[in-house]
């Protein structure tokens, strides 16, 4: 895995209107990976989460600004001012435009069902909220390949 260590800001609170609130990494001081979606496991106060993260800008709302956000699975509250470290397991997919929320929305849940998934075929797996985790093949995702990060 890559680790990445941040301070969590404010963000425009779009992830949580679409059911997918997000911590939004800044003050990062290592080098991130290419632009994309990953699977990561992510840290907390001591305690571990599988996580999406998006690293990247977010053309479906025509910002090119780039952003390190990320979700916390089975976690709920408010991590502004926090540090987060979050270790990037494997990347899922490009970043993509989107033709709406709903759309978008659609997508995140592919991309967590993934994110657990990978995390809990890991040796994390004991380790983050891969309890809570869909059975094997819940994504339905079949085949779809996911890029080691040695390969971004």
């Amino acid at each position: 895995p890559y680790r990445i260590r941040g301070r969590v800001g404010p963000g425009a609170g779009r992830g949580r209107q679409l059911g997918f609130p997000t911590a939004n990494l800044q003050q990062i001081p290592t080098l991130v990976p290419r632009d994309g979606v990953y699977a990561a496991v992510a840290y907390w106060d001591g305690q571990p989460f599988t996580a999406a993260v998006h690293h990247g800008p977010n053309p479906t709302f025509a910002e090119d600004r780039q952003k390190l956000e990320v979700h916390l699975a089975d976690f709920s509250g408010d991590l502004t001012g926090a540090e987060l470290d979050v270790d990037l397991l494997a990347r899922i997919r490009d970043i993509r435009t989107f033709s709406s929320p709903d759309e978008l929305r659609s997508q995140l849940e592919k991309d967590v069902c993934q994110a657990r998934e990978i995390v809990r075929r890991s040796r994390w797996a004991g380790r983050a909220s891969a309890a809570n985790a869909p059975a094997q093949n819940a994504c339905g995702l079949g085949g779809v390949r996911v890029g080691r990060l040695a390969d971004n």
